[in-house]
């Protein structure tokens, strides 16, 4: 088992098992081992890797008002609703996988994390897509 960065990213090697059962699993052990509940969301090492090869950024210039990220849902979305909000653009779906791009010079992260929460719930999670090439190093 290996951690990257302090954002509870955890990678572990795992038999062949399904995504869900290894979430419940995990979920159910995380208040005794860590003292607290909290959702999980397990993505198997190749489909991380296929989710790179979208390239989904390409055509967004990275620049330091500008913050690329992806949401991993515990569900693929069941609908086609348009995102929108302030300063934040939905570019991609794939799966479990929500890719979109913050301009902090008209909006936050929060106003981002805000919109998908309301539509997808509190069971999501979303990372920088520096830390997903950090993982993709790393494994």
């Amino acid at each position: 088992m290996k951690t990257v960065i302090a954002s509870g990213n955890v990678l572990f090697d795992a038999e062949a098992a399904d995504e869900n059962d290894l979430e419940q699993r995990i979920e159910k052990a995380l208040p005794k081992a860590i003292g607290f509940a909290s959702a999980t969301i397990v993505y198997k090492f190749d489909d991380l890797q296929k989710l790179a090869k979208l390239n989904a950024f390409k055509a967004i210039d990275v620049t330091p008002n500008t913050r690329p990220y992806v949401t991993f849902l515990k569900e693929p979305p069941k609908n086609n609703t348009k995102l929108s909000g302030k300063g934040f653009k939905l570019l991609k779906r794939s799966g479990r996988a929500l890719f979109s791009v913050v301009d902090l010079s008209d909006g936050t992260t929060l106003d981002l994390m805000k919109v998908l929460d309301k539509e997808f719930g509190k069971t999501n999670t979303t990372r920088g897509w520096k830390t997903i090439e950090k993982i993709l190093e790393k494994g």
